[in-house]
């Protein structure tokens, strides 16, 4: 019998649920340490245009900072049975630095998400982090995606499913 250090109960538990959790409760992704944790934000709760900016901003718990998992998909604001807002990057691009966003659901490979055991939420399509620019101050923080730290994703790179 295998035994898993309580971490990694949590570390498969949130994988399992991110990958196998279709309209279930909506859920926070929270990045940074205890002491400066900020959770995943449509800025201004936008998407009036069919599109919003993403950062990281203090958790706050409103619509904003929700987000549903459907398959390899993260859904946020606005996500109903009429319509969907994926997590997405603009144009399929693939280059460290890109501005992460949210847009209509469209099912391209640019919205295709996978959590790793490392807690690192990686894009199918460019095998790139979704990160956080934790070098101004205060909040919000820019989101990108960057290059995965090798062998282990960088603290700016770590990702918990509350």
């Amino acid at each position: 019998m295998v035994r898993l250090s309580p971490s990694l109960c949590s570390i498969a538990l949130s994988a399992l649920a991110f990958l196998h959790a279709p309209n279930a409760d909506a859920a926070h992704l929270v990045a940074g340490s205890s002491d400066e944790s900020v959770c995943l934000d449509v800025q201004w709760a936008d998407v009036s245009t069919g599109t919003g900016t993403l950062v990281a901003f203090t958790c706050n718990l409103t619509s904003a900072q929700s987000w549903n998992f459907e398959g390899k998909t993260i859904q946020g604001l606005g996500t109903t049975s009429a319509g969907a807002f994926c997590l997405d990057v603009n144009n399929d691009r693939t280059y460290d630095a890109k501005q992460v966003d949210i847009t209509w659901c469209n099912q391209t490979p640019a919205q295709n998400w996978f959590y790793t055991d490392q807690s690192a939420i990686v894009g199918a399509h460019s095998k790139k982090c979704l990160t956080v620019g934790f070098s101004q101050s205060p909040p919000p923080y820019p989101v990108t995606m960057e290059t995965c730290g090798y062998p282990f994703v960088e603290s700016n790179q770590v990702w918990a499913i509350r």
